[in-house]
């Protein structure tokens, strides 16, 4: 059975979240291990729809900008409790990425055995459109009429400077985006994958 639902994807024409779920997938997939050692934490928002596209992994559907702290937690109880050999995937949004910043710093000055994809589409698509700590200076959204006054939030140049071992910034249309989504699950240690995106509703 396929670890993606054959099923369609519950977001917008054209948003490009279904492609990174596909590359998720894919990379998943490729890990070889059993569907029972892969774990799916997601936050709120658009990117919180992807729970039932993965129904043979366990899945933890979280609470707003706390999905890092929920995986960060799963990650050190598995290793005391049991063989740490768990995979943790993290699947958050700007919200998530935003308003969990401190979680994220966290977990990458712990440099836990967690991998986080942002999907950053620079604003906050579920709710409106409106300006996210990532929406870059002079984007008009709902909530910034005559254009962001804010340039975003360097997530990368964050997490660097907090000590996470593993870093990319790739776009949803790469070809190489399931490969490097594997390359950071495989990596033992905290990885962060930021998906540049554009949401078709509102950016």
């Amino acid at each position: 059975q396929p670890i993606v639902a054959a099923c369609s994807m519950p977001y917008c024409k054209g948003c490009s979240h279904g492609l990174v779920v596909r590359a998720l997938g894919a990379a998943l997939e490729r890990t070889g291990l059993p569907r029972e050692q892969l774990c799916l934490v997601s936050d709120i928002g658009c990117v919180g729809l992807i729970d039932r596209l993965f129904p043979t992994v366990h899945t933890v559907h979280t609470t707003h900008g706390r999905s890092t702290a929920f995986a960060t937690g799963i990650a050190m109880a598995d290793g005391v409790l049991f063989d740490g050999g768990l995979k943790i995937v993290v699947v958050i949004g700007d919200g998530g990425a935003t308003i969990g910043l401190l979680h994220l710093v966290a977990a990458a000055q712990l440099n836990v055995d967690v991998t986080v994809i942002v999907h950053n589409n620079h604003l906050y698509g579920m709710t409106g459109g409106q300006a996210s700590g990532l929406t870059p200076e002079d984007w008009i959204t709902a909530t910034t009429p005559v254009g962001n006054p804010l340039p975003p939030l360097d997530m990368i140049g964050v997490l660097r400077s907090s000590g996470a071992t593993f870093l990319a910034r790739e776009m949803a249309m790469d070809r190489g985006l399931a490969d490097r989504i594997g390359e950071a699950i495989a990596h033992p240690g905290f990885a962060v994958v930021e998906v540049m995106e554009l949401c078709t509703a509102f950016g």
